[in-house]
C-alpha cells in the first residue's frame, strides 16, 4: 500500500523544478595584469597554447522538489539523505558563484593550468541484453534462436560471462575461431549470411519463394563454403596457438611467424568492418560474404587469398603450430609407454 499510495500522490504532485547556471570561460595566455590574459607565471611549456582555451561549467539548484519529495528520489546523486543534502548544498553554492558572473567579466585562475595526456579507450564488451537487442534490430535469428545463440557461445567457451557487468568477454578460443574464419571465409563470421537465410525463410512464409528452392540454394552455398573451409582448416589451430600465447593478451604479436602474420591480418580485416557497411545489402563486403565462391577481393574484402594454401606449406604450418602449442604447455605428446597402455585399453 505504501508503494501504491506514493505512486499515486507523486503522479498528482508538481514537477520537480531545477534551475541551471552555465558559464563559458576563455582562458588566454598573458602578462600579469594584462586585460587579455591571466597570470603569466601560470603558463609554462606544458600549459596552454597561444590561442584561448574554452572551458564550460554548470551547476543546478533545487527550486521545487515536487514529486521527488514523495518518492524520496535523490536528485543530486546522494546514496542517502545526508549525502544528498551535502551534494545539494555544494551544487547550490556553485550555482550562486556562476550566476553571480557577468558577460565579459575577468576572473582570476584558482591555480596554474596544466595539460594531461589521455588516450581513447575501446568500447566496452557487449552485454547479453545488448547483443540480443542488436540481433533483433538487424533481424539476425528468430526470437527462439537468439537466446539459444547467446547460451551456446557461453557454453562452448567462445566467451566468458562477467557476472558483475553481464558483459560477454571473448576467450582465446573465441578469438582464434573468429580470426580463423575471417581468414578462411568472412561469410562464416559476418551476419550477412545468417540474415540472408532468415530473409529467405520469410520469403517462403510470404509465398514468394518455394521451400525446395531456398533449401537447395542454401545447401549448395554451404557446400562450397565447406570445401574451401576444409582446404584452409589448418589455420584454426594456427590462430589458436597465437591466441594462447600470453604475450598476445598484452597486444604483442610476433609478426615474424606465419600465425602472427595471419593474426594481424585478421585483426585488420575485423577492424575494417563497419556497421553501416554491413547494413547496406549492396555493399562490396556484404556481396563478397554472400558469394561463397569468392576467392578474394581487393582491399582485403572477401577471403584471405586468391588461391588455397599449398598442401606442403599447410603441412609445415601444422608442424609449426604443434611446436608452438607444446611450447605453451598445450598438446604435449604423451610418453610412449602411456600411449601404448591407453591404446591396449
Amino acid at each position: 500500500y505504501q508503494l501504491i499510495c506514493k505512486q499515486f500522490v507523486a503522479s498528482v504532485s508538481a514537477d520537480c523544478t531545477l534551475e541551471e547556471a552555465t558559464v563559458t570561460v576563455a582562458v588566454r595566455q598573458g602578462a600579469p595584469g594584462d586585460a587579455n590574459g591571466g597570470v603569466s607565471s601560470a603558463f609554462g611549456e606544458d600549459g596552454l597554447g597561444d590561442g584561448p582555451e574554452m572551458f564550460t561549467g554548470s551547476a543546478m539548484r533545487m527550486v521545487e522538489r515536487g514529486w521527488t519529495a514523495v518518492m524520496a528520489v535523490n536528485v543530486f546523486g546522494g546514496v542517502d539523505a545526508a549525502q544528498e543534502a551535502s551534494n545539494a548544498a555544494a551544487q547550490g553554492e556553485l550555482y550562486h558563484s556562476i550566476a553571480g558572473l557577468s558577460e565579459g567579466q575577468m576572473v582570476q585562475l584558482a591555480g596554474p593550468p596544466s595539460s594531461e595526456s589521455k588516450y581513447t579507450q575501446p568500447p566496452p564488451y557487449l552485454s547479453e541484453g545488448e547483443l540480443l537487442g542488436l540481433m533483433e534490430a538487424h533481424e539476425i535469428g528468430t526470437d527462439a534462436s537468439m537466446a539459444t545463440h547467446v547460451s551456446n557461445v557461453i557454453r562452448r567457451g567462445y566467451v566468458t560471462l562477467d557476472e558483475a557487468s553481464r558483459a560477454l568477454v571473448p576467450s582465446a578460443l573465441g578469438l582464434a575461431l573468429v580470426h580463423s574464419y575471417m581468414m578462411i571465409d568472412e561469410g562464416l563470421v559476418l551476419p550477412s549470411v545468417r540474415a540472408n537465410i532468415e530473409a529467405s525463410c520469410k520469403r517462403i512464409a510470404l509465398g514468394k519463394a518455394s521451400y525446395e528452392e531456398v533449401v537447395g540454394t542454401t545447401i549448395a552455398d554451404f557446400k562450397r563454403r565447406f570445401e574451401r573451409f576444409c582446404n584452409l582448416a589448418h589455420r584454426i589451430p594456427l590462430m589458436l596457438a597465437v591466441a594462447l600465447d600470453p604475450a598476445v593478451v598484452s597486444g604483442e604479436v610476433d609478426a615474424s611467424t606465419a600465425g602472427g602474420q595471419l593474426w594481424l591480418d585478421a585483426q585488420r580485416r575485423t577492424a575494417a568492418c563497419q556497421l553501416e557497411e554491413l547494413l547496406d545489402p549492396s555493399s562490396q563486403r556484404n556481396l563478397a560474404a554472400l558469394n561463397a565462391s569468392a576467392t578474394g577481393l581487393a582491399d582485403g574484402v572477401g577471403s584471405s587469398d586468391a588461391t588455397d594454401d599449398d598442401p606442403s606449406e599447410a603441412a609445415a604450418l601444422i608442424q609449426e603450430v604443434q611446436a608452438q602449442l607444446e611450447a605453451l604447455g598445450y598438446g604435449a605428446p604423451q610418453a610412449q609407454g602411456q600411449g601404448q597402455a591407453q591404446g591396449q585399453g
